[in-house]
């Protein structure tokens, strides 16, 4: 029953803390509509939340639940994804990529783009075992950073989000 509990407390913690941070600061709201639906990416409050746990972690020798956050949709890891062939974009959509055209901020392309990563995240974490997908984004990110072949630009969106 112990452990339930922890779980749960821990669970709680990160909603109530993503929560403060998305509700207080508004920078941090990170919504599209797309298709009449409201997408809720909120990279930014999800990034900040998950340092805030690992520190906790780090700081009080425990483990830490952040199973609920799920991948951050930015910029780098839809380029690292595309140049790996995991995911292929239309003709039209690597026509303005690949030739450095700017995509609006809440356009279907950008939301797409955004989503699909989510997507990837969540099928790679259907395929192992005990990984959390913040750990698959972490990963996907460095790894893209890392890599001095990656050869696809990323797609240019001026906006706050990412």
């Amino acid at each position: 029953m112990e452990i339930f509990i922890n779980i749960f407390t821990m669970l709680q913690l990160t909603f109530e803390l993503f929560n403060i941070i998305v509700i207080n600061f508004e920078s941090f709201k990170d919504e599209r509509i797309y298709d009449g639906t409201t997408i809720y990416f909120y990279k930014l409050a999800q990034l900040l939340t998950s340092d805030i746990l690992h520190i906790r972690e780090k700081l009080e020798n425990k483990k830490v639940d952040y199973s609920n956050l799920i991948g951050c949709a930015d910029y780098k890891i839809p380029q690292t994804l595309r140049t790996l062939g995991i995911i292929e974009y239309s003709k039209e959509l690597s026509d303005l990529v690949d030739n450095k055209i700017k995509i609006e901020v809440a356009s279907k392309y950008e939301v797409e783009i955004r989503a699909s990563q989510i997507v990837v995240i969540e099928y790679i974490k259907k395929k192992l075992d005990n990984v959390m997908p913040i750990d698959i984004n972490d990963f996907l990110f460095i790894y893209s950073k890392n890599v001095k072949n990656i050869v696809k630009p990323y797609h240019l969106c001026r906006n706050t989000n990412y």
